[in-house]
């Protein structure tokens, strides 16, 4: 079985009962070294990017549960190679068995952030935090925050499994390119948000509070809280699927004014064009398995209605092999004036999103004018066939009440055991 399948299929709790009682291994870390530096109590910390004491991470896992706390402080990030501060990337950690915690001594003690002497202009400046080609690891009590400096991404998860990420909390920034958090990659699963906290957050349209893309699965945020976003707020992109949203509150305090910003986006940019049979074409894909629930979604007034949209479908482009993204002004009178029915079989049957597989109720709604959107536009050269525009499906997606806690909804997409 492929490590990918061994821990995607996992359960949280599962890995969290197989540690019981065992007693973890103990490490510390500081924003620079303190005492011996050997990292085994916090009067002898290392400093956070030690590579030995990263290095020794798997073996101790090899016999106990692993914890490395960080000492309250700021953990300081510079793009001036000079001050040699890089983020902190922590790569290849995990075991089948033990896990192993990452912390910050308690809730807003311990915060990333850019030096200050950074510069303040360009786009995609140094983040903070990354792990790559991890599995079965905790995350919780870490703060990231760097207002109006430039960030590509202030943390990401890619190519990892079974990550929790719990009590962060992402605010102010503003200078972020693409994403306060993000996760890309077939081999990405099982990645959960919980409790955590987003504010303030992005330069520009393009710029998100939680950006998931390129085929990752099992996206899942609960009872977080999402507050004033110059992007979209949490992005499922290309084939991201069995996306979980459930418990969280989405609000807008008029902040930002972008009106192609909705709170939960399913986006697909097609800029290959399927007739020049490009060498390497990039074609993008609806994911259809979410489950958005008991979440509320608020704007502070009604202005602009057109763009107060709660879940968005999204297409740019070209259609890709095998679907039909772009209409023509017949297809798009089903999208308007067709029944529930014909409208759930012309979504299923020619774009590819299967209404009874999203999962949508128990959701609170203020100054929300559009519940659920299918939009489709003729960009990157691609001919419009004439039914361009933006269309209510929200009515199409199943309402069924499926689950009622948040234990239920992370076992939801799961395969009976």
């Amino acid at each position: 079985m492929s490590r990918r399948l061994q821990f995607g299929l996992a359960l949280l709790l599962v890995f969290a009962a197989s540690d019981r009682g065992r007693a973890a291994q103990e490490f510390f870390v500081a924003p620079q070294t303190v005492g011996d530096g050997g990292g085994a109590s916090a009067e002898n910390a290392a400093g956070f990017r030690d590579p030995q004491l990263w290095a020794r991470i798997n073996p101790a896992l090899e016999q106990n549960p692993v914890t490395v706390t960080f000492l309250a402080g700021t953990y300081l990030v510079s793009d001036d190679k000079a001050k040699a501060m890089p983020p902190l990337v922590v790569t290849g950690i995990g075991h089948a068995i033990h896990r192993c915690v990452i912390q910050g001594s308690a809730a807003g003690e311990v915060i990333f952030t850019r030096h200050p002497a950074d510069r303040k202009t360009g786009e995609k400046g140094p983040g903070f935090f990354f792990l790559s080609d991890c599995h079965n690891v905790t995350v919780r009590n870490l703060t990231f925050t760097a207002p109006k400096i430039p960030i590509g991404y202030a943390t990401n998860f890619g190519k990892c499994q079974n990550i929790l990420i719990e009590d962060c909390h992402w605010h102010d920034l503003q200078g972020v390119y693409f994403g306060a958090t993000g996760t890309a990659g077939e081999t990405t699963d099982h990645i959960t948000f919980q409790r955590c906290r987003f504010e303030r957050v992005g330069s520009g349209g393009h710029a998100h509070m939680a950006y998931n893309a390129y085929d990752p699965r099992h996206i899942r945020f609960i009872d977080c809280q999402f507050e004033d976003c110059a992007g979209d707020y949490v992005r499922f992109r290309d084939n991201t699927e069995y996306g979980v949203v459930v418990g969280c509150t989405f609000k807008s305090t008029g902040t930002y004014t972008n009106v192609h910003s909705p709170f939960i986006s399913v986006p697909l940019f097609n800029d290959d064009n399927p007739a020049t049979n490009p060498a390497h074409p990039n074609y993008e894909y609806f994911g259809t398995h979410f489950l958005i629930c008991n979440n509320t979604f608020s704007y502070a007034n009604e202005l602009k209605p057109e763009s107060r949209i709660a879940v968005l479908f999204h297409q740019s482009g070209f259609s890709p092999p095998g679907r039909h993204y772009l209409l023509t002004p017949a297809e798009a009178r089903i999208l308007k004036t067709g029944t529930t029915e014909a409208r759930q079989a012309f979504l299923r049957a020619t774009i590819g999103i299967d209404p009874a597989t999203v999962h949508v109720f128990g959701n609170r709604y203020t100054n929300v004018a559009r519940r659920g959107v299918y939009r489709c536009a003729a960009q990157y050269g691609a001919r419009s066939l004439g039914g361009d525009g933006a269309y209510e499906i929200g009515d199409t997606f199943n309402a069924a009440a499926v689950v009622r806690t948040p234990a239920e909804a992370l076992a939801f997409f799961e395969p009976p055991r």
